[in-house]
């Protein structure tokens, strides 16, 4: 955990340290601006992928409480030997993402929010700030829905958001130009869903550009950090199961399994 926090930012080990210049976010942001003045006539939009350092919001207290509710109650079913009860009980927290539930203790906790420090520059840049959301704001269907419209309407123009947060269900495709994974995940999986949120049919831009339109799609990694050894783990785990998908059965398949 600290070395992902030190790739990401140094104040996502430390808050009260000095802020970096020419660090990742910086990076990230400079990009995400490029993009935006490239496709201002057409109005252009992007999401900015990120799994850590994510803000606080209004119904995470209400999400958590829920969580930890039903976490006793397994653990007591389970004590009790209740397995109709821990069945129940397990059942309703595998709806939950564990990953999801601790950042968003983290981010409740107090402290630096990587979601808030990316903002805060594309503000600087020149970018609205009502031109800019985060997904977890956003927690009804009802709210997800009027964000999504919003999105693919052109007036909401950069989505941050985690990958459980805006995986599957998350339409937002029809004036995607860009896609921005700031850090990585552990499964090969994961990158495809969120990668799926632009690689769709459905975009206006490639109905108006034809075979001229191209999406941009970019990774961020901090040299020297555990960055690079996470995106060679995914490339690893994805020769894999790829190698499974297209088997035929023509000769023995074995894996080395040390980096799992």
């Amino acid at each position: 955990d600290r070395a992902r926090k030190i790739s990401l930012h140094a104040k996502a080990l430390d808050p009260m340290l000095q802020d970096e210049a020419g660090g990742k976010l910086d990076k990230v942001s400079d990009e995400v601006k490029r993009i935006y003045d490239k496709w201002t006539d057409d109005h252009g939009t992007q999401l900015v992928f990120l799994d850590r350092g994510i803000p606080k919001s209004a119904g995470d207290k209400r999400i958590l409480h829920e969580y930890d509710a039903l976490k006793a109650k397994a653990d007591k079913a389970l004590a009790d030997n209740n397995e109709d009860a821990y069945k129940a009980a397990s059942d309703k927290l595998d709806k939950y993402d564990t990953a999801d539930i601790e950042a968003m203790r983290i981010a409740n906790a107090g402290g630096w929010s990587a979601y808030q420090h990316i903002k805060d520059n594309l503000i600087k840049q020149g970018i609205p700030e009502n031109e800019i959301a985060f997904i977890h704001s956003y927690n009804t269907p009802a709210q997800k829905t009027s964000l999504f419209a919003k999105v693919n309407d052109g007036e909401i123009r950069v989505l941050i958001g985690s990958t459980p947060r805006m995986g599957a269900g998350t339409n937002v495709q029809e004036r995607l130009v860009a896609l921005h994974h700031v850090d990585a995940t552990w499964k090969p999986s994961d990158i495809e869903q969120r990668e799926g949120r632009i690689i769709r049919q459905g975009n206006s831009l490639y109905d108006k550009y034809g075979s001229d339109f191209e999406v941009e799609i970019m990774a961020y990694v901090t040299e020297r950090t555990v960055d690079a050894k996470l995106w060679s783990l995914n490339s690893t785990k994805l020769a894999m199961i790829n190698a499974v998908r297209n088997y035929g059965g023509q000769f023995e398949m074995t894996f080395d399994d040390n980096d799992s």
